[in-house]
């Protein structure tokens, strides 16, 4: 069954699987991520840059996705209107927890990872259980919507190699470029704290700027250190 002719059914449970696939990933990356001494930064950012990129890559895109496509057709039925708001609020308050983590203090980073992973959880609950089962019951075509979806999706996330731009028109593509070329000169030369020091706070002003873009940012961390495990 492909997705172009996917019953509201079977768009119905696709959805709710990759809802858990996104999820069980959530409950990986934060539990790795919280190490018991933060002391020694770099190794925290070796566990923190990948549950970065998940948020910034999958969870963000996703979101932003289902809001301008899911949220904005439920939004339509006067009784959905404060389970929209609810949920458009839970997604503003993921984001946000999110671009505080590579600065919280360390008796914090526990608690805040356990808040990210308990308010996506409860979000994604609250959409599988209230909003989708409701759409899917008043006959709204989740296939239709789960195609636009993805439309919306691979837009909001690029491939872009900022190591490799040569010239563009963009100036936010250019200026990262130019940051990520820097940070893996700082990174080798064996200034690594700053490097990745850089790095996140490039991804939090991208983040906030231009989203389709932050997650090339983080990619560059990560390279770096599996080019030194190898």
């Amino acid at each position: 069954m492909t997705q172009y002719n996917r019953s509201n059914q079977e768009a119905l449970q696709a959805i709710r699987e990759h809802h858990a696939i996104l999820l069980e990933d959530m409950e990986v990356l934060t539990s790795k991520a919280n190490i018991k001494d933060t002391s020694n930064k770099i190794e925290f950012y070796k566990k923190l840059l990948p549950l970065l990129h998940f948020v910034s890559f999958e969870v963000i895109p996703h979101a932003l996705a289902e809001e301008k496509v899911i949220y904005s057709k439920a939004f339509l039925q006067p009784d959905l209107k404060e389970l929209v708001a609810a949920l458009t609020s839970e997604h503003q308050q993921i984001v946000k927890t999110t671009i505080k983590l590579p600065d919280v203090p360390s008796w914090q980073v526990e608690s805040s990872l356990t808040d990210l992973y308990l308010t996506f959880s409860r979000h994604v609950q609250k959409e599988n259980d209230s909003l989708l089962t409701r759409l899917a019951k008043d006959q709204v075509d989740l296939n239709e919507l789960l195609i636009k979806m993805h439309s919306e999706i691979e837009q909001l996330t690029p491939n872009i190699e900022l190591m490799n731009v040569k010239e563009t028109q963009d100036s936010d593509i250019a200026l990262a470029s130019l940051i990520t070329r820097a940070s893996k000169l700082l990174y080798r030369s064996g200034s690594q704290l700053e490097a990745l020091e850089l790095i996140c706070q490039t991804w939090k002003i991208l983040q906030a700027k231009r989203p389709d873009l932050s997650h090339n940012v983080l990619e560059l961390g990560i390279r770096l250190f599996e080019e030194e495990g190898s």
